[in-house]
């Protein structure tokens, strides 16, 4: 019986595929299907993938002409064993540790009303090496509070969504998530290029919690042509950020939390460019000090006005509420 999918979406990866590949094939845990979707890649990633194929029944290659990523994830889903429980979206570059999959299935099988857990990981180069200097997750989880903010302890699993979105750790790679939330999702949106994984879990956290299991069960590569080292990743997010605050689909409950938590990914944004001008400072390197403080005033001048629609959208609910009521 398959109980959890695995979901690899696959481009030019020939330098990493088999050791994906090998990863997952030595789970302790052995209740897997893995779908590898090879989307357009130019290089041999397709033959790699096959000479795997004859030793490992539980291994499937689906081709497709490049999509993307999200598209490429979505087609997997799809091609997935209906019958299974969880699903893991691994990228073609990372790699799982042994005990991966035992130990966040057993999360999710112990807690029904959980809809997703991920785990901590560490930084690997493109030979395996390990990468010193480098957090096992990049922030630590924060959240609202009285004071402005506080941070959560690796005890609490629960992530909220304003940290899930401000503080984005929840890779695929490193999240197993419960089919039958995902299912209730639209899917990954192939308008993003860089932060589909980011909306998916925003998804996923608007329907069930989202936890946080703090072992360290996956090793994210680093190299230059990691998508997420693009710039164009955060013109983007600032697009989808845009889009989630006027989404007309989210009941009143989901917008006031969508919108108190793009209020605090502001509120910390800012405060990290305001805290690299002093940082810069000290390096003596005053050009790049004064880019540093037009990137934070920009950025609070964008929270003031987001604070400010805010304010007046909640008037206006307050307002329309007493006339209904009269």
């Amino acid at each position: 019986m398959v109980l959890c999918s695995i979901v690899t979406p696959c481009y030019n990866a020939e330098h990493f595929i088999d050791r994906t590949i090998n990863s997952v094939r030595r789970q302790t845990f052995d209740a897997w299907e893995y779908v590898i979707v090879d989307d357009g890649s130019t290089d041999n990633s397709a033959g790699v993938v096959e000479r795997h194929l004859a030793a490992e029944p539980r291994l499937s290659l689906l081709r497709q002409s490049n999509a993307g990523v999200a598209a490429a994830r979505n087609a997997g889903y799809r091609a997935a064993a209906p019958e299974s429980r969880y699903l893991l979206f691994l990228d073609h570059d990372d790699r799982l540790e042994p005990e991966a999959l035992e130990r966040m299935v057993t999360y999710l099988e112990e807690r029904p009303a959980v809809g997703a857990v991920y785990c901590a990981w560490r930084c690997i180069d493109t030979n395996d090496r390990p990468l010193t200097g480098i957090n096992p997750y990049y922030y630590p989880r924060r959240m609202p509070s009285r004071l402005g903010l506080c941070v959560l302890p690796d005890d609490h699993p629960e992530t909220p969504f304003a940290t899930l979105l401000a503080c984005f750790m929840a890779f695929p790679s490193a999240t197993l998530v419960r089919r039958s939330v995902f299912a209730q999702t639209p899917g990954f949106d192939p308008r993003y290029r860089y932060n589909s994984d980011k909306e998916i879990v925003l998804q996923m956290a608007l329907r069930a919690p989202v936890h946080f299991l703090p072992e360290t069960l996956m090793l994210y590569r680093r190299h230059e042509t990691n998508m997420s080292s693009d710039a164009g990743m955060f013109t983007e997010l600032e697009t989808l950020l845009r889009r989630w605050w006027h989404d007309e689909r989210l009941t009143p409950r989901q917008r006031q939390l969508v919108r108190n938590a793009i209020l605090f990914d502001r509120f910390l944004s800012a405060g990290r460019d305001a805290s690299a001008v002093l940082d810069v400072l000290t390096q003596r390197e005053l050009l790049l000090a004064c880019r540093r403080a037009w990137h934070a005033t920009k950025k609070l001048g964008r929270l003031f006005f987001t604070t400010a629609a805010w304010l007046s959208s909640q008037t206006q609910v307050t307002r329309l509420a007493s006339e209904a009521a009269r």
